[in-house]
């Protein structure tokens, strides 16, 4: 297990990593949000080992004032299986968020297709 000091290390690449995945997604720099969205992915298969080190990174993050942030945690949050309700609930929040433009879009997509899956399973 990471000590504190670790785990906010890896709390901080994550919100650099997905802060930019942001700006890069809204002003259409492509290229960039893809680069970024992999780094998202190895940071997430780096924490989805221990469910408990996977939230004590992400659980926090729900609450950040930047809403990339808290889409990319409540996505990663579903993916790994970790509170899942707090998680949907990011989820429908940010997809009700019309000031924050192409993530609202891409709230609503995750949402459905979280909700597709439940469905599936049930």
């Amino acid at each position: 297990m990471l000590n504190h000091d670790e785990i906010l290390l890896l709390q901080k690449a994550y919100v650099e990593t997905a802060s930019t995945w942001g700006n890069c997604v809204i002003d259409g720099n492509h290229k960039t949000a893809n680069r970024m969205n992999r780094g998202l992915i190895r940071l997430r298969n780096k924490i989805n080992r221990n469910s408990d080190l996977a939230t004590e990174v992400l659980l926090p993050l729900l609450d950040h004032n930047d809403p990339a942030v808290r889409l990319s945690a409540a996505t990663d949050m579903l993916q790994i299986g970790i509170s899942q309700e707090k998680a949907e609930l990011t989820l429908f929040n940010l997809s009700n968020n019309p000031n924050i433009h192409v993530l609202q879009l891409m709230a609503k997509i995750n949402l459905s297709m979280w909700e597709e899956k439940k469905e599936i399973k049930t």
